[in-house]
């Protein structure tokens, strides 16, 4: 079966569509890396991330969700927000 440059093209076309929707649809998460600070002569990650709307302290390896609609996870590495999808647009 041979396949026409026309139809190639469309295919491409609703391809490149479709990851443009995705990458949409992911806009609504931030993430904010951890720095090293310096304890007793060693670079030490932080045990916990602190929430940037109320400032409250969560353990790595920890999510919760806050008052602004999002979904918050706390790794070693650092801390990642999203927009949960229980929500309603603002």
């Amino acid at each position: 079966m041979e396949v026409s440059p026309e139809s190639l093209q469309r295919v491409l076309l609703c391809l490149a569509v479709l990851s443009v929707i995705l990458v949409l649809c992911e806009g609504d998460c931030w993430r904010l890396k951890h720095t090293l600070e310096i304890v007793n002569g060693f670079l030490m990650p932080p045990d916990e991330c602190i929430d940037i709307y109320d400032r409250s302290k969560h353990p790595v390896r920890s999510s919760w969700d806050t008052a602004k609609c999002m979904k918050c996870e706390c790794s070693i590495s650092g801390m990642e927000c999203c927009r949960r999808s229980d929500c309603e647009s603002t």
